[in-house]
């Protein structure tokens, strides 16, 4: 319990850490996390202020798909991210890819935490998917975009995932799977 508690307090903490010390903290990992290799090539677009201009009928349905690539129990909740995504001008690809990375999409979490995103340290629970992604979309939209300016995985990094050095990597990751998965799927629809 009290590694719980010190975990949320250290979590809360860096919400509400100024923006000089997250431009700080940014400008430090910027220098030591340089990124290598075929990873160097992953699209770095901002991808929390784009505002989704074509909605494509069909992400929830690309979503399911790919979630349940790896028998994640988000599959059923894939409306939800979108939803929240549009309602927070968020890329569709983002919140799911965050829960990637941090948790295999929900296959690795503490019993019934429903903590995808891996609030304090994982030990942190909401009381249902639902939330958790609505708390994660208003959350990367009202305090990292809105509230410090942080605008790609890079920018984020440094305060959401301390200390890692691989975090934005893999949702870059996770964002650029999501997008072949969406073309793979596509282009066989065409091809039906």
């Amino acid at each position: 319990m009290f590694k719980q508690l010190v975990a949320f307090i250290l979590f809360l903490f860096i919400l509400l850490s100024s923006p000089q010390k997250v431009s700080a903290a940014y400008n430090q990992c910027v220098a030591e996390c340089r990124v290598a290799g075929a990873s160097a090539q992953l699209n770095k677009s901002s991808v929390l202020v784009e505002k989704t201009t074509r909605h494509n009928d069909k992400r929830v349905a690309v979503l399911e798909g790919y979630l349940a690539k790896f028998s994640s129990p988000l599959v059923e909740h894939a409306g939800a991210f979108v939803q929240a995504a549009d309602r927070h001008e968020l890329d569709w690809r983002l919140i799911p890819a965050i829960s990637g990375a941090e948790s295999t999409f929900g296959k690795r979490v503490s019993f019934d935490s429903h903590n995808p995103f891996g609030y304090a340290d994982g030990y942190f629970s909401f009381e249902s998917w639902e939330t958790a992604i609505d708390v994660e979309a208003e959350l990367l939209a009202n305090k990292y975009r809105d509230g410090w300016g942080l605008k790609t995985p890079e920018e984020i990094m440094p305060i959401y995932a301390p200390p890692s050095k691989t975090w934005a990597k893999n949702v870059r990751f996770f964002m650029n799977d999501i997008s072949r998965f969406e073309r793979d799927a596509n282009r066989l629809a065409l091809n039906l």
